[in-house]
């Protein structure tokens, strides 16, 4: 934690932009549901209609994700995800969700 605030904490804001993205784009999908509003940083916990375990497998060759719940799924972005991963992130979700 410590080395993450002496060296990353100015990347934070890219990360939170970032999975603010995410969560649009997902709540744009019709297998998705994201509480948009409520994403205030560089975590993300959404409910999917299909078993999260399906649809974190379904994206495990473009993104690590957790499954959390049933129906639920946590990404969470990092200092080494730039918006090429984004892009990979958003498209892995398109396939799996749309």
């Amino acid at each position: 934690g410590l080395y993450a605030l002496e060296n990353h904490i100015r990347g934070l804001s890219d990360d939170n932009r970032r999975t603010k993205a995410l969560a649009e784009h997902l709540n744009a999908l019709p297998g998705a549901t994201v509480d948009v509003e409520s994403v205030r940083s560089n975590i993300l916990i959404f409910d999917v209609r299909d078993p999260a375990k399906s649809v974190c497998e379904a994206v495990s060759d473009d993104v690590l994700v957790l499954d959390v719940g049933p129906n639920s799924i946590r990404a969470v972005f990092h200092h080494e995800a730039d918006d090429n991963a984004l892009d990979r992130v958003m498209a892995a979700f398109t396939r799996a969700l749309d």
